[in-house]
């Protein structure tokens, strides 16, 4: 069982799980700047839901918890499970909804890609010279983009299927960067965060509801500095 410590930050994606749960543990993975526990909620109304959580906002409560085991084999096909969803996503957030999880596990590896979703971005040419550098950022079978300005790809074949979208007729914003994700990846705090850490350098055109996540985050922020000018 365990708990999270007092004032630890938490998203509001995840406010309505209790404050004390019952777990699967089956890896710990550093992230960015911490180390994360993967686990599988084992009891209430989250059961069966695959997450990670920081390290460093929990503790064990080691007086309670179920005192129940499992064989090495459902912990090893529970632990796969949470490594395939993270293998597709775009981080380490996989929504809070166990169907979700269980349909998108279910699904061959070609029924997953056809269900995602595609996010589409468009970049400035000085940008994404070094956007397209970040290949290892997304899966890359499910990702594909404009091929680099300047660049030859001659000496790495490999990269031509990835590679593989036309310049867009954008005076400003002509490369594109096309990435399937599963629907849950889109309200990844951190994937919004990356996409407007570009600033005017990117626009996102799809999908329409993740475009319109951006506009409303452009315009708070534009209303602090600009109020006249955000009301307009």
């Amino acid at each position: 069982r365990i708990t999270r410590q007092s004032g630890a930050a938490q998203f509001d994606s995840f406010k309505n799980f209790p404050e004390e749960e019952d777990i699967w543990p089956l890896e710990i993975i550093f992230h960015n700047i911490a180390w994360y526990l993967g686990y599988e909620i084992a009891a209430g109304e989250g059961q069966g839901v695959f997450r990670y959580d920081r390290l460093d906002r929990l503790y064990q409560i080691k007086q309670y918890g179920l005192g129940e085991k499992r064989s090495p084999k459902q912990h090893q096909r529970a632990r796969h499970h949470l490594q395939k969803l993270r293998s597709y996503s775009a981080g380490i957030f996989f929504g809070v909804d166990k169907q979700q999880q269980q349909n998108f596990l279910s699904l061959s590896h070609a029924q997953r890609l056809q269900k995602m979703l595609t996010l589409k971005l468009q970049f400035t040419e000085s940008l994404f010279k070094f956007v397209s550098e970040g290949t290892q950022r997304f899966p890359l079978e499910q990702l594909k983009m404009t091929a680099p300005p300047g660049r030859s790809l001659h000496h790495k074949p490999e990269l031509k299927k990835l590679f593989s979208l036309p310049q867009v007729n954008d005076s400003t914003h002509p490369y594109c960067m096309n990435v399937l994700l599963p629907a849950w990846s889109f309200d990844d705090v951190t994937l919004k965060a990356w996409v407007l850490g570009f600033g005017p350098g990117v626009k996102v055109i799809g999908p329409d509801f993740f475009r319109a996540k951006v506009r409303q985050e452009v315009h708070a922020t534009l209303q602090l500095y600009y109020p006249s000018q955000a009301s307009n």
